[in-house]
């Protein structure tokens, strides 16, 4: 597609690449960081592969303005849009938005009109495109921006907003008379925690406990499935010393003692290990969503998980 691009408007552009920093590939970026970054540490994520480019193309080509994309109706923070604004990264710099007034329909209206090149990606299904392991293809009624940031929590796609999408989703099926089905994580080795047995199966269970905070819906969460359901199966031998349990949290809201205790999400999925040593002890997992790193997490947290697990 950016070859066609170049090659279209090679008279009248050049087109400026700028990658993260000390990274041209994207598995020396995986090897530095790990391949799970975006997920693990969004924030980061965006600032070195996003923020720090954008800024230092600014910088390079010494640019006192950018124009942007960036319409009212694509809802969140950009509903308020206005079309000359101060860059908030550089305040000698303006952020320019000459499309804020645009609808979806106005935009392609004139791509057609003009011939204009678009990514193919949007024959596919994709309203808007971001990076490919948070993008993900939508219904064409669906919100336009509905398919990014699958399974961050981000501004535009936290914990809150996720759960408002799904209750759109439900309100959505009920007005057309469909039956809303949630997507089924299969987990034969899970034990099922709720609001109601919460205290009981997690906070007063005898047995140390690793509980997923997971939605259905959360693209992290279905690609983590198999691999916990994998931990789920290791642990199983185990389970007279730690129980593995998960909590969908687009059915229940965490109790005020889990809260308490210091179980707060930010984002999915998120694993904590709760023991008592004697007094409880509540640790998150902060690595990478894999079977092997999360093995040797639990095996550092506990005097019975053997590398033979791993």
């Amino acid at each position: 597609f950016i070859a066609n691009v170049e090659k279209k408007y090679e008279t009248n552009m050049y087109l400026h690449t700028f990658r993260p920093s000390s990274f041209d590939k994207r598995d020396e970026f995986d090897e530095a960081f790990g391949p799970s970054l975006w997920k693990t540490n969004p924030d980061k994520y965006a600032y070195i592969s996003k923020v720090e480019p954008m800024e230092r193309a600014m910088q390079d080509l010494d640019a006192s303005a950018l124009l942007t994309g960036r319409r009212r109706t694509q809802g969140g923070e950009r509903k308020d849009l206005n079309v000359v604004e101060v860059d908030n990264l550089d305040s000698s710099r303006l952020k320019i938005n000459p499309l804020v007034d645009w609808t979806y329909e106005d935009v392609w209206s004139y791509i057609r009109t003009h011939n204009i090149l678009y990514n193919p990606l949007h024959d596919r299904g994709y309203k808007s495109i971001g990076d490919e392991m948070t993008t993900i293809p939508v219904d064409p009624d669906a919100d336009e921006r509905s398919g990014r940031f699958a399974g961050l929590n981000k501004t535009e796609c936290g914990l809150h907003s996720h759960l408002a999408k799904i209750q759109k989703m439900k309100e959505e099926a009920e007005r057309n008379n469909h039956e809303f089905v949630a997507p089924t994580l299969e987990c034969q080795h899970c034990v099922e925690v709720d609001t109601m047995n919460f205290e009981q199966l997690v906070l007063n269970d005898k047995t140390d406990v690793l509980i997923e905070f997971y939605s259905p819906f959360c693209g992290g969460c279905q690609d983590f499935a198999p691999k916990y359901a994998k931990i789920a199966f290791a642990l199983y031998p185990l389970r007279d010393k730690v129980t593995v349990a998960r909590f969908d949290i687009t059915r229940n809201d965490i109790p005020q003692p889990g809260q308490d205790a210091g179980m707060v999400l930010e984002t999915t999925p998120t694993l904590y290990l709760v023991q008592r040593k004697p007094l409880l002890r509540v640790t998150l997992y902060e690595n990478r969503d894999e079977f092997a790193p999360v093995m040797e997490w639990l095996e550092s947290e506990t005097n019975y998980i053997t590398p033979s697990a791993i």
